[in-house]
């Protein structure tokens, strides 16, 4: 079976007020949640590049002033692009402010297709707090990919998108899903499909 190259037809331009008005739909989800539950978000865990930029908005917005970043990236064999690696690129640093013992950590993404990526970075936060309760945010979830993640006790979404052309064009307007490969506003088309091309 030949692989599908995706060209820019099959992207969509996300512009910063979409971007926006999903953002503060996920802050309000995650502000209603803490008030219902009566629990604190301690820690917010960006999943870096992209988990960065959502990240410090609800950082802001939920006062949550102690940062974990974490760095995962694919990386493919020149020699054999069929061959991909999940690797880790950042070292979890340590958190110089005092830090409850069981922490509540927001774990931060833009964009959740296989989860993979969420999957192996919530592994390296449990590893450094095994007693924490996990919880995920991703501004853009892709139909199709998990509805949960393994330790998360809550997932939170902005949207949801038609990115793996999971459904038609007329299924994804009746499920209200974003269609296509939603091309965030600070990225380039090119960057991104040369990226998932690669894989």
């Amino acid at each position: 079976m030949t692989k599908k190259i995706y060209t820019i037809d099959d992207t969509s331009q996300m512009d910063w007020a979409e971007f926006g008005k999903i953002l503060d739909a996920l802050t309000k989800k995650l502000e209603d949640y803490q008030k219902e539950n009566n629990i604190k978000f301690d820690i917010i865990a960006p999943i870096l590049r992209n988990g960065g930029i959502p990240a410090i908005a609800i950082a802001n917005r939920l006062q949550i002033t102690r940062f974990l970043p974490v760095q995962v990236k694919y990386t493919y064999d020149k020699d054999n692009p069929k061959k991909t690696e999940l690797k880790q690129l950042l070292s979890l640093p340590e958190i110089l402010q005092e830090t409850p013992d069981n922490p509540n950590i927001l774990v931060c993404e833009v964009n959740t297709g296989s989860g993979q990526s969420a999957n192996k970075s919530i592994e390296l936060i449990k590893e450094k707090y095994p007693t924490s309760t996990i919880y995920y945010a991703t501004v853009a979830k892709t139909y199709g990919g998990p509805d949960n993640l393994e330790h998360v006790k809550e997932y939170f979404w902005g949207i949801q998108t038609n990115e793996h052309f999971k459904v038609s064009e007329d299924e994804a307007k009746c499920l209200g899903l974003r269609s296509k490969i939603t091309i965030f506003p600070w990225e380039t088309a090119e960057f991104e499909l040369a990226d998932i091309n690669a894989g």
